[in-house]
């Protein structure tokens, strides 16, 4: 704007702390803009409403003969009588075809470039602005120059789409730490035993995360839809069926940062906090370009019951604004709950992938036996997994729980993991769930209880 009316600029972020008096700041770039003709732009305007000189600010604006640029996260308006007539311009993160440009433009700077595919997955995991992208291609840049400088080359590397997809990870991290716990992706593909129409299910999630671009905006979907743009999954099934992992995998699969909502923080015991709370979480998830993931999500997406008294009434209204939040919600969101009956059916209506993880058989429950130990651990041959398998119906949790006490158990006995180790540290396992194994049954003499009837 400053070029095009032939200005120079004049920039003063509200945002930022001084150390003069707020009101003399924005006294003193007032004056300079009517003295020397200057276009003023004061940024960071609704960061700094708390204690700001807004009485001074809005006099000014009333009497200034020159445009000024008022800029902000939020819309912000002074009441009608101020008389000032303040227009407001939406800027909007950039569309999946400016993004792409963006990364491009800026990789070409440093003399990097990628493939079409990588670009497309960068623009469409990200929602970066155009700061945003540069800086990301500036830290990617000078990551592969260190990268190089320690083992000893002389030139520079590079960026890869490993250095770029990690500092686009961190431009978006910063805010939503305060709000949910960050979940280092530590499973692939490879790890989930689960049927073969989840592991569908699963891929079909990460496929339309990958091409929301192409269907929202380059066939026209994004015309048609108001609402439901995000991509929403519910993983239903018992406690240790792999929810969690399966989470994970898709965080890792896609190139984003998985954030587990802290129930504890969230859910409040004051009316209406409940909902700010989730608030929060929602409007800081839309720009940190993470997936969202609700651990036993029917306490907080549970049924709306009859009204009987004004508990009932408060509680109802939360569950409705949490329909109305999920759905406007534009990100990935997984909620994971063990008793799928308990959750307001509502929910699954607008939930766009349900996935039910059922308790593993003893196919399921051998693949995970032998997938479980890291290659380190040093077992008996003679440690037959496929007759634990069979005798002792546990979840994958519980089995990993059992592989890592059986472990220590050796380890404290100066051994590797034999047979005793595992059969104790599965006894441990089925009295946790309340149920004691006798020795016969340890022995493979009776059958053993399933693990979900015992927790039932």
């Amino acid at each position: 704007m400053a070029r095009e009316a032939g200005l120079e600029l004049l920039h003063l972020d509200l945002s930022r702390p001084s150390d003069s008096r707020s009101d003399d700041v924005v006294r003193l770039a007032i004056r300079e803009a009517w003295l020397q003709n200057l276009l003023l732009y004061l940024d960071g305007l609704d960061g700094s409403i708390d204690g700001r000189p807004w009485e001074t600010l809005l006099q000014a604006l009333r009497h200034l003969p020159l445009a000024v640029v008022l800029g902000g996260a939020a819309d912000w308006r002074p009441a009608p009588s101020d008389g000032i007539g303040i227009v407001t311009v939406d800027v909007d993160v950039p569309e999946h075809a400016s993004r792409r440009a963006q990364w491009a433009s800026h990789l070409a700077r440093v003399g990097a470039s990628l493939d079409t595919s990588e670009l497309v997955t960068l623009a469409g995991n990200f929602h970066l602005d155009a700061d945003q992208i540069a800086d990301a291609v500036a830290v990617a840049h000078h990551r592969a120059a260190w990268r190089a400088a320690a083992r000893g080359g002389g030139a520079s590397v590079l960026p890869a789409f490993d250095d770029l997809a990690a500092a686009a990870r961190e431009q978006s991290r910063h805010d939503l730490r305060k709000l949910a716990i960050r979940v280092e992706p530590r499973h692939t593909w490879e790890n989930l035993v689960l049927p073969a129409d989840a592991i569908s299910q699963l891929r079909d999630i990460c496929a339309r995360v990958r091409h929301r671009p192409r269907v929202f905006e380059e066939w026209g979907f994004a015309q048609r839809l108001s609402l439901g743009r995000g991509v929403s999954a519910l993983f239903a099934g018992p406690s240790g069926t792999g929810k969690t992992m399966a989470a994970e995998v898709i965080a890792a699969d896609l190139g984003l940062e998985l954030y587990k909502i802290d129930l504890a923080g969230v859910v409040s015991k004051y009316i209406g906090e409940t909902e700010k709370n989730l608030d929060r979480i929602f409007a800081t998830a839309e720009h940190a370009n993470a997936i969202l993931f609700f651990d036993e999500a029917d306490a907080l997406f549970g049924k709306r019951s009859e009204v009987r008294d004004s508990h009932d009434r408060y509680a109802n209204i939360e569950t409705a604004y949490l329909l109305q939040r999920m759905e406007q919600y534009s990100g990935i969101a997984i909620l994971a709950t063990n008793l799928r009956a308990n959750l307001d059916e509502a929910f699954t209506r607008r939930i766009a992938f349900t996935i039910l993880f059922p308790f593993p058989e003893n196919a399921e429950r051998q693949r995970i036996w032998q997938g479980i130990w890291p290659p380190g651990v040093p077992r008996d041959p003679q440690l037959d997994l496929g007759a634990l398998a069979t005798r002792f119906r546990l979840s994958g949790g519980q089995i990993r729980n059992a592989a890592l006490a059986a472990s220590f158990l050796a380890a404290a006995a100066g051994d590797i993991v034999r047979l005793p180790h595992a059969l104790q540290a599965i006894r441990r396992e089925y009295e946790k769930m309340g149920h004691t194994l006798s020795c016969e049954e340890l022995r493979g003499g009776e059958t053993v209880p399933d693990g979900t009837a015992i927790m039932q």
